[in-house]
């Protein structure tokens, strides 16, 4: 009988590695994100100084599957940049920066997929790119506070959008919106009403809609028409 040879063992493949984006104006803080990645099994793939030149690296690196960029000020370019870097590279993004609620509830409206402080510990940094890479959500403590806030936000939007007015308040928040610079006795005259009568007709408007006061009808009116 033929002795059977065994057949050296082939080892197996090595997982893909999760191939990271970098945007982060110091170079030491670069340098670390590398090391502590990489002894995690993951990559820096491109790591450059902004969301600029994260864009253009972008376009040569297509295994790439998460950004980590450093939060900038002012907060209006940044989110305007971040939102283009998203948009162009429908890549999910970790931001890193000092952190505040207000800073917070933008980067969640964006739909950014974590946020760290600046002192971020590399074990919650290695979680949080882990997470975002296979599609998830980093919900540390700020995050789950703004998106908390953003799915009650958008309960309260999708109950006035449903909301169906009467005739008269149909006709009460036209004038209130074409007539944003009159005061509430100009708007009444207008309307062939008396100053009590309108300011009650405008009082059920608001109330009809959830909101508090003119300036927050006009937001709401501006926004859905």
């Amino acid at each position: 009988m033929a002795t059977q040879r065994s057949l050296p063992a082939v080892p197996a493949p090595a997982p893909d590695r999760v191939l990271v984006g970098v945007a982060h104006d110091e170079n030491l803080v670069r340098k670390g994100f590398r090391t502590c990645l990489q002894e995690a099994g993951m990559e820096v793939a491109i790591g450059v100084d902004t969301l600029a030149d994260l864009e253009v690296g972008l376009r040569s690196l297509p295994g790439v599957r998460v950004l980590v960029v450093q939060l900038r000020l002012p907060l209006k370019q940044m989110t305007d940049d971040l939102e283009r870097l998203m948009r162009r590279s429908r890549l999910p993004v970790i931001v890193i920066g000092a952190l505040n609620g207000a800073v917070v509830e933008a980067l969640v409206q964006l739909d950014v997929k974590g946020v760290l402080t600046n002192t971020v510990l590399d074990p919650e940094l290695v979680t949080a790119v882990q997470v975002v890479a296979q599609g998830g959500i980093h919900a540390n403590n700020w995050m789950m506070d703004q998106l908390k806030h953003k799915r009650k936000r958008s309960t309260v939007a999708e109950q006035r959008s449903s909301v169906k007015l009467t005739a008269k308040q149909e006709q009460t928040a036209q004038l209130l919106y074409d007539h944003p610079e009159l005061p509430m006795p100009a708007l009444a005259a207008l309307a062939n009403l008396n100053l009590r009568t309108f300011e009650s007709r405008v009082s059920a408007l608001y109330q009809r809609l959830k909101l508090a006061n003119r300036h927050a009808f006009m937001k709401y009116k501006s926004l859905h028409g």
